[in-house]
């Protein structure tokens, strides 16, 4: 039972973790966001997170259709392990199929159905040990923010205030209804671009996020992130370089208890 958790956690952390960083948005989606006047994409990402004295690398590179879409990703871990994402698009649905050489080469399929060129539903299939594994994440919306996501008893109430994401609260399966709750400070000085508005919403897939099937942004560049866990609070910090056109170059955050990861971005 505890291998089958550790492979639902890395097969679904894979699909949103190293996709992250992807400013593309098709003309037909839904999110608002403010972004800099000159459109990139983005080429690569090395992200290197180190807990305690152990550290892993990453490197993630994209590519493109002729409308901007996303339809490939290739993370290679640095042990030569490699995670490969197809996106496939229509009007009413998102396919994303993943193999994962993590675990022998597990594979996965997630299903989103589109309303209002929005993501409400997503069906995540998967196998352990053989076995189909099947989980249902829904997500609501009101004025193209999301207000509420989750699955299998496990959902987060969203709270926005000025554009900005202020408080989401999670309950957890199994933990008697222990909530997980996290609040956010910005810099109200610095617009945030997609790519940094991730540290916050955390929706299913970042690339899907950031292409605006999961609605707005953050209005600002989140600066800390206080989390009370299970009655124990943690804080996060993040920091950022920036290119001449506002995007991010360098983006670290620095996590009580959970060490630091680096992310550095290539742009063209």
């Amino acid at each position: 039972m505890k291998k089958a958790f550790n492979i639902i956690s890395l097969c679904l952390m894979v699909i949103a973790m190293s996709v992250c960083f992807v400013a593309c948005r098709g003309k037909e989606k839904k999110g608002d966001y403010d972004e800099p006047a000159t459109k990139k994409r983005l080429k690569q990402i090395h992200e290197r997170v180190e807990v305690c004295e152990c550290s892993q690398t990453y490197t993630t590179t994209f590519a493109y259709d002729a409308e901007g879409h996303i339809i490939k990703e290739t993370t290679i871990k640095d042990n030569g392990d490699s995670v490969v994402s197809i996106y496939q698009y229509s009007d009413t649905a998102i396919v994303v199929t993943t193999c994962n050489e993590y675990f022998d080469g597990t594979n996965s399929t997630a299903k989103c159905t589109l309303t209002d060129g929005l993501i409400t539903h997503i069906e995540y299939i998967t196998k352990i040990d053989d076995s189909p594994l099947f989980v249902t994440y829904y997500f609501e919306y009101e004025d193209n923010h999301m207000t509420q996501q989750g699955l299998a008893g496990n959902s987060a109430i969203i709270t926005w205030n000025d554009g900005n994401i202020t408080e989401s609260m999670w309950t957890e399966p199994g933990s008697h209804n222990i909530a997980t709750t996290q609040k956010f400070t910005y810099d109200s000085t610095a617009t945030t671009t997609l790519v940094e508005s991730w540290n916050v919403c955390e929706a299913f897939s970042l690339a899907l996020f950031i292409q605006g099937y999961f609605g707005n942004g953050t209005k600002n560049r989140v600066i800390t992130k206080n989390e009370v866990r299970f009655g124990t609070e943690f804080t996060t910090t993040y920091t950022y370089e920036t290119d001449s056109d506002g995007y991010p170059i360098r983006c670290s955050q620095i996590a009580e208890y959970d060490g630091e990861t680096t992310r550095t971005l290539v742009w063209e």
